[in-house]
């Protein structure tokens, strides 16, 4: 998995006839989710945060925020649905 700017890759859905679907973070586990559905699929993704929705300190500490001690049963569920708006892009195998 790489980082490009998000210019490099919406010129690459452009020339390729895909969309690239974006995921708003608020906490680790969606960062995780996200990244594993991309992967699985071979999509590329973005990543995007929201600091007036969770606030600075929020994503500065997300480690200390991380729902994963109680959200866990939730993630396969969560991957689900991650991997269905990949597939609604039709950007599988794109990255």
């Amino acid at each position: 998995m790489s980082v490009v700017s998000a210019k490099e890759m919406m010129n690459l859905a452009y020339e390729g006839g895909y969309a690239v679907p974006a995921f708003n973070i608020h906490s680790l586990e969606t960062v995780q989710v996200a990244a594993e559905a991309a992967a699985e699929t071979k999509s590329p993704l973005m990543i995007t945060a929201t600091p007036s929705y969770a606030g600075k300190d929020y994503l500065k500490n997300l480690d200390a925020n991380d729902p994963r001690k109680y959200l866990t049963p939730r993630k396969e569920a969560m991957k689900k649905v991650a991997i269905e708006k990949i597939m609604m892009c039709e950007s599988s195998g794109k990255a």
